[in-house]
């Protein structure tokens, strides 16, 4: 049974989805001397000298309007807003209005637009999401999709939800792709600090990230496996239900649970692959963000189509708050698990974050107000820092993007002084993805606090380490499950980019890319090296376990190489090297690495690829002819439109 239902599988594995699994499987996989190395935490500077040139104030959103002509208070009632027909003089006498009720069918794709029903205001809408439209005797007045958060057909019976309590508590998550702990700091000024004096919240400046994007960072979040465990879901396009995602626990079987996610383009499930058969969680945005990009919104003329920041007057971000909002309203004082994140916020430009720093207050405000956290953890994060483009290009950048950002709040009479104590220390250890899982795992399963013993490491393997109980100091990345071109646990030094060795690894690097596309050259160009524009290296401290015993002797003799590497003025030694270069055709930024051994056998290959060159710069539209996630980050079409 279980040999035909591979069989099966693998019959489906064609093209270049094949390509890119097997690829991904059998890449070279090593552990480093720098991954085992404990890590010592260095706090970057936010706003270190080389980034200056790009720290500029963000474009103005031309959508800044909180309110519709239509709003569902929150008893979950539609009514019209009397203050805005008083300013734009509209005649509630004349004013006929009809709603229509969209509900998702069979998937993440369409929607189903039910019977237009005549409306009366105020009304009851029973439905999670519906299209209004309104006119008066003459002409169209208003054309809008809304949401009900008080009324969900896919939803839990209340008797089905435990109560929060001290033993009960809830989990929300708030999440913004692409923001460092620096990015934080410097464009998050005033929810940055109401979190810290407001909330006390623990600020973690040793959390890393473990993949290279938003896929492998998030699935350890909400899986606390590695992506690689699911090339089905990755590459082949299968639903993922069957994942076990946060919330298919069964703990959370007696807890509302929430899901919300804008850009339902590049969303996580969605980019390239085939989202959920069914609803994942209670509440779940994307139905919404379906029907917002269906119509076109009016409210006296056309306000032009839905674009990725605004919905007519109003601000995504803010319909997104405001749906968690209605989510945590409703479910006041229940066990509750939501997960919120914003792609658009930080996700496209440098400098756009900035826009989001009031709205994220008011919505702090809003939580303090209501006194929401009182039974809650509030966990705030990234996936990774800003990583393409830019800033991300200068050397504190890069550092950046393998530092997101992460601070946790705990209410304070759960907090004794033992727990205190440990969060202070542990926010200045190596933390990662895997232990935000295991820690809101723990909260899940009613058992936070429970394990004060630090988990036992397993040689070469991540260890889950709940954030309430002891880091060791001495962690190391394979300890935390960061691989090793995103462990910074030893500092790098710079090698000459045009010296031989560089000009050698650059030329490997593009060779490896060229072996990913060898299946897909009718549609992708063979790449070649344009410039190396910088070369940096960790030396290995010692082969000698790792060689022949001539060659052992060989090393102790070679004395100069340790003359050379503290001097840095060498670039012909055994080490692991991280290459920036350019390729051609198409100028695409990539970055690399490889191994290099001095004292490789005759017959054996002094170069080792270490994982797949990352793609620095935007592809746009070079990519267009292949429709694989893997493959679109180092294709050059042919043929360009």
């Amino acid at each position: 049974m279980f040999i035909s239902r591979w069989k099966r599988t693998f019959a489906v594995l064609t093209g270049s989805s094949f390509v890119s699994l097997i690829y991904m499987f059998y890449i070279t996989s090593t552990v480093s001397e720098r991954q085992l190395t404990p890590c010592k935490i260095d706090v970057l500077n936010p706003w270190d000298a080389v980034l200056k040139p790009f720290l500029v104030p963000p474009e103005e959103m031309e959508c800044k309007e909180k309110s519709q002509l239509m709003f569902v208070n929150d008893s979950g009632w539609l009514h019209i807003n009397k203050t805005l027909t008083t300013i734009h003089r509209i005649d509630i006498s004349i004013l006929q209005c009809t709603y229509q009720i969209l509900t998702r069918v069979d998937g993440d794709m369409e929607l189903e637009h039910g019977r237009t029903v005549t409306l009366q205001t105020p009304e009851f809408i029973t439905s999670h999401v519906f299209r209004v439209t309104c006119s008066n005797t003459s002409a169209m007045v208003y054309d809008m999709v809304h949401f009900n958060a008080f009324w969900n057909e896919n939803a839990k019976l209340d008797s089905d939800i435990s109560d929060e309590a001290r033993r009960k508590l809830s989990v929300i998550i708030i999440g913004i792709d692409s923001v460092s702990r620096s990015h934080a700091v410097r464009n998050l000024p005033n929810s940055y600090k109401y979190m810290k004096q407001e909330f006390d919240m623990y600020d973690f400046k040793g959390y890393g990230k473990v993949g290279e994007n938003t896929w492998p960072n998030l699935v350890p979040l909400l899986t606390g496996q590695s992506h690689r465990h699911f090339p089905l879901v990755e590459h082949i396009h299968l639903h993922a239900d069957s994942m076990p995602l946060l919330w298919n626990e069964k703990a959370v079987k007696h807890m509302a649970s929430f899901f919300a996610e804008d850009r339902p383009d590049i969303s996580t499930f969605n980019y390239v692959k085939s989202g959920f058969k069914k609803f994942p969680t209670d509440y779940y945005f994307r139905p919404y963000t379906l029907a917002m990009h269906e119509f076109e919104p009016f409210f006296l003329k056309p306000l032009g189509k839905p674009t990725w920041d605004c919905y007519g007057h109003r601000n995504y971000f803010d319909l997104q708050i405001e749906y968690l909002k209605g989510f945590l309203t409703r479910y006041k004082d229940k066990r509750k698990l939501a997960y919120f994140w914003s792609n658009q916020a930080g996700h496209e430009d440098f400098t756009t974050l900035g826009r989001f720093d009031n709205p994220l207050l008011d919505f702090l405000q809003w939580i303090k107000r209501t006194n929401t956290t009182n039974n809650a953890i509030l966990i705030i994060l990234s996936d990774h820092g800003f990583r393409i483009g830019g800033a991300s290009l200068t050397h504190i950048g890069r550092a950046e993007n393998n530092k997101p950002w992460l601070m946790v709040h705990v209410p304070k009479h759960i907090l004794t002084a033992k727990i205190h104590q440990t969060l202070v220390q542990n926010t200045k250890r190596l933390v990662s993805h895997f232990d935000t899982y295991q820690t809101i795992l723990d909260i899940i399963n009613q058992a936070p606090f429970q394990n004060t013993k630090p988990a036992v490491p397993v040689r070469n393997k991540v260890t889950r380490r709940n954030l309430f109980t002891e880091i060791p100091s001495t962690r190391t990345c394979v300890d935390a499950g960061i691989e090793e071109k995103y462990c910074t646990c030893r500092e790098k030094t710079n090698v000459s980019p045009i010296s031989p060795l560089a000009q050698a690894l650059a030329i490997r690097l593009v060779s490896s890319i060229n072996r990913i596309i060898a299946n897909v050259t009718k549609q992708c160009h063979m790449l070649q090296v344009k410039d190396v524009t910088e070369v940096s290296v960790v030396y290995s401290n010692s082969d000698e376990l790792n060689l022949p015993k001539k060659q052992q002797e060989q090393e102790k003799t070679f004395w100069l190489v340790e003359q050379f590497r503290s001097s840095g003025s060498s670039d012909t030694q055994t080490g692991r090297y991280t290459v920036l270069f350019h390729t051609s055709p198409g100028n695409g930024y990539f970055e690399g690495t490889m191994d290099y051994s001095m004292f490789a056998e005759p017959d054996t290959d002094k170069y080792t690829l270490i994982g797949e060159p990352s793609r620095l710069d935007r592809y746009g539209n070079q990519s267009h002819c292949v429709e694989d996630s893997f493959l679109k980050l180092y294709c050059y079409c042919t043929q360009q439109v």
